[in-house]
């Protein structure tokens, strides 16, 4: 899009108020339950989905996890280097027994947190 004034100038276009430039994106999946069986097949997937994400660009990687995981040792790891940001059995509380019932409810929970921690 191309604006002009009425002389034919060109006049940059603002979206916003101020200006606000974001350095790094951010990622935050589906949060994490039953992993055993994918654990149990394909162990080093979790560092390497990571690895992939800061290669692709993320700066920041958020993985929440439900209950707890077979990749809690290598996520803590990870958080302990700065690498991810951990959230650990993310449904306690209320929340627990919601999620023991459809897992999918507490993505909307996930996503408000990430999005309000990423702003």
């Amino acid at each position: 899009v191309r604006l002009e004034d009425d002389t034919g100038r060109q006049v940059p276009l603002r979206m916003c108020r101020r200006s606000h430039r974001f350095t790094e994106a951010s990622t935050c999946p589906q949060p994490l339950y039953g992993a055993s069986g994918m654990h149990a097949a394909y162990p080093d997937i979790m560092a390497e989905w990571v690895a992939q994400h800061q290669a692709s660009g993320f700066g920041r990687v958020q993985v929440y996890d439900l209950f707890g995981s077979p990749f809690a040792g290598v996520l803590h790891a990870q958080a302990s280097a700065g690498v991810v940001e951990y959230h650990p059995h993310w449904a306690s509380g209320p929340y627990r027994k919601l999620a023991l019932r459809d897992c999918c409810c507490m993505d909307d929970l996930k996503t408000d947190h990430c999005m309000f921690t990423n702003s």
